[in-house]
């Protein structure tokens, strides 16, 4: 397997040359969620293309990757929307804290995905 050059990460890192300085020198344009996504476009085409021509292979196989994790993550969310915890559990920092605190004991112990279905 060939590993892609490092040049192929230069459009991140204009992307967030162009996060850091648009803002301040033209903040009407930058302001528009369209031409965020237009700049973005625009500096990621030409990776895109390379890596479409050369690393097509490696691309499908992270696009597999990235696609069962955002599933995941999608099933995850729709399954615990339909929670609904009730008691006598006065809703306070601590208590909050300790949901946490034994949220994180639990996944430490079976895994973040277990630890989010118990």
């Amino acid at each position: 397997m060939e590993a892609v050059p490092i040049i192929s990460g230069a459009p991140f890192v204009i992307l967030l040359l162009l996060i850091a300085v648009l803002p301040l020198s033209a903040p009407r344009y930058w302001d528009s969620n369209r031409n965020k996504a237009i700049i973005t476009a625009i500096v990621s085409l030409p990776i895109l293309i390379f890596l479409l021509i050369d690393f097509r292979g490696e691309l499908v196989h992270s696009l597999k990757d990235y696609v069962s994790f955002i599933i995941l993550l999608a099933s995850l969310y729709i399954i615990s929307g339909g929670i609904l915890m009730t008691g006598d559990l006065k809703a306070t920092p601590a208590t909050n804290s300790m949901f946490l605190v034994v949220g994180a004991i639990i996944a430490n112990l079976i895994g973040n995905t277990g630890a989010s279905m118990v």
